[in-house]
């Protein structure tokens, strides 16, 4: 059986000293294909990075809730734009994370929503993180949905 990994982040400062190891293990398991999930600017360059590094990654770009008032969705076109043709495959990690930032829901509603535009208009699929806020994502979603040809991965932790 083969796998294929949808959501790493191996764009992280943690697997800069043994990422060929730990890849190394994942592929000795049938792992042969990896999204890796950029969560901000940064995180996202470096997943471009990795795709363009390793024939069996793609790279997701996006902005996590956390980021919601460091980066915006033009961010991600911008970045987007700069590397069209490249194994950009999502729009991801987006949504809304409850549990550890409550104060910004508004602001984490808005960009959501700005981002399922841009997958649309980019005709990408959308990686959801949802933490502590199922109604609200399911509402959005409901309110403007991902155009029905992207696939939808929800991503939902307690």
């Amino acid at each position: 059986m083969r796998y294929f990994e949808t959501h790493t982040h191996y764009n992280e400062d943690v697997y800069k000293d043994n990422l060929e190891e730990v890849l190394k293990k994942a592929r000795d398991v049938n792992v042969d294909k990896f999204v890796n999930v950029g969560y901000n600017k940064e995180a996202s360059i470096k997943s471009i990075e990795l795709a363009d590094k390793y024939d069996d990654f793609y790279a997701a770009i996006g902005v996590h809730p956390h980021d919601v008032d460091n980066d915006t969705a033009q961010d991600i076109y911008d970045i987007y734009s700069k590397n069209k043709g490249k194994k950009i495959v999502a729009i991801g990690e987006i949504g809304f994370d409850f549990a550890y930032v409550k104060d910004n829901k508004d602001n984490q509603k808005k960009l959501f929503i700005e981002q399922i535009e841009l997958a649309n208009t980019l005709k990408l699929p959308i990686l959801i993180h949802s933490r502590d806020a199922s109604l609200e994502t399911y509402n959005t979603l409901k309110e403007k949905r991902a155009e029905a040809r992207n696939f939808v991965s929800l991503f939902s932790t307690k």
